[in-house]
């Protein structure tokens, strides 16, 4: 049942690109959402694969700082995403959108996300490095790592400040 419900949630969660709903990102920080939900207080996650835990989906917007740079999907992203689409087969397509980790800058750190193909293709059109811009993400989970943990952070949209949805 909980499994059912985890699924619910990611149809919910992960709806075509004509139904985006800009609003039900909930505004916070990286500091406050990996706090919130990857940090020892977190909700039981629905499901673990070896170093991989599966959790249900948050969507967040976050405000950063946008680098300019991007570079191939790591290894630990593509390993958490084929593994994601394997365990949830109708979300196949979408882990597949993923195909490269864009940088960003926020609360002192730089940030590498994996960004949906079709999302990262506007970047350069749309902001300039060093321009301010809110992520719409979602957090679906935690890979555990020699160097620590990977939180799961996936990009589904962004949105330039003072340009409305």
């Amino acid at each position: 049942m909980i499994r059912f419900l985890a699924c619910a949630a990611l149809l919910a969660t992960f709806a075509a690109a004509d139904d985006f709903s800009y609003d039900a990102f909930k505004p916070t920080t990286f500091t406050q959402l990996i706090a919130e939900e990857a940090g020892p207080d977190a909700a039981t996650p629905y499901s673990t694969l070896g170093s991989l835990v599966f959790h249900p989906p948050v969507r967040a917007r976050v405000c950063v700082s946008y680098a300019g740079r991007h570079r191939p999907l790591g290894a630990t992203n593509k390993k958490f995403l084929a593994s994601y689409g394997k365990m949830n087969p109708g979300y196949q397509v979408w882990a597949n959108t993923f195909e490269e980790e864009w940088l960003f800058r926020a609360e002192g750190r730089e940030w590498w996300l994996p960004v949906q193909k079709q999302v990262a293709a506007h970047f350069a059109e749309e902001i300039k490095p060093g321009e301010d811009t809110d992520l719409y993400l979602v957090y679906v989970g935690v890979a555990f790592t020699g160097k620590g943990a990977d939180t799961m952070l996936m990009v589904e949209e962004f949105q330039t400040p003072g340009h409305s949805p």
